[in-house]
């Protein structure tokens, strides 16, 4: 009996010990996020790089592979300037304290609306009002982080190295979303790589992104000024409901 009890005593030690660990990780994982957001926000003005690779899985089993680069340029509180080339995108948006422009080289259109001259408050503004797709780096732009980003449980991964930068790698789950983080270990951490596997549709969608930060970058105030192209045409907004 007193074997049983001992081992019994074990096995609820353990258990304790396992949930304790499991709590810990998830705190982690959120701790190490805020912090690198928290910084990001505490930046007035910055720029950052990124190189996407969006893998699009077919019924039979083989994947299709866009790729596209992303620059982007920040200047607080009104100011921001996204630039994205790819195979089939080429693209310009700019947010200049109330006027939102998204110019698409491709065909020589732009269109315009006004939106709130704070930056958090017009991406919230285009992606709701508008219904517009949804940008996981609108994380790396907000100024107040705990209003706009919800994270949820997490786990911390490991310590790795990427790009020959120490790196913690966390990871959060919801429904059918599956997102992997690494960030730098570091007093003024970044983020600079997250990779996204989404479910939800059929075929599902695989996303790898890398990020190059510059948080020294001279940045000028024409960057954020929009003057129409030669022969462009401007058309209404698009978004998910339109025909």
């Amino acid at each position: 009996m007193h074997t049983v009890k001992t081992l019994s005593t074990l096995t609820l030690t353990f258990i304790l010990l396992g949930f304790s660990t499991l709590l810990a990780s998830e705190k982690s994982a959120l701790e190490i996020i805020n912090k690198a957001l928290k910084h990001t926000a505490s930046l007035n003005s910055y720029l950052f790089k990124t190189n996407t690779s969006e893998k699009e899985a077919l019924e039979d089993g083989t994947f299709v592979t866009y790729k596209y680069t992303t620059n982007v340029k920040v200047q607080r509180p009104g100011k921001l300037r996204i630039d994205t080339k790819g195979q089939y995108l080429n693209r310009t948006i700019t947010v200049n304290n109330g006027l939102y422009t998204v110019m698409r080289h491709n065909d020589n259109t732009y269109s315009q609306m006004n939106v709130p001259k704070d930056i958090d408050h017009a991406i919230k503004a285009i992606l709701h009002k508008y219904k517009l797709k949804k940008e996981p780096l609108a994380a790396l732009v907000y100024g107040d982080v705990a209003s706009h980003v919800k994270l949820h449980k997490g786990l911390y991964i490991g310590s790795e190295k990427l790009d020959d930068r120490h790196c913690d790698h966390v990871r959060f789950v919801k429904s059918n979303r599956e997102v992997d983080i690494w960030v730098t270990q570091s007093d003024t951490p970044q983020i600079i790589a997250y990779n996204i596997k989404d479910t939800s549709e059929q075929p599902f969608v695989y996303t790898q992104t890398k990020i190059n930060w510059d948080e020294k970058v001279n940045i000028e105030e024409s960057d954020f000024v929009f003057k129409a192209p030669i022969k462009s045409s401007k058309v209404a907004i698009v978004t998910e409901d339109s025909d």
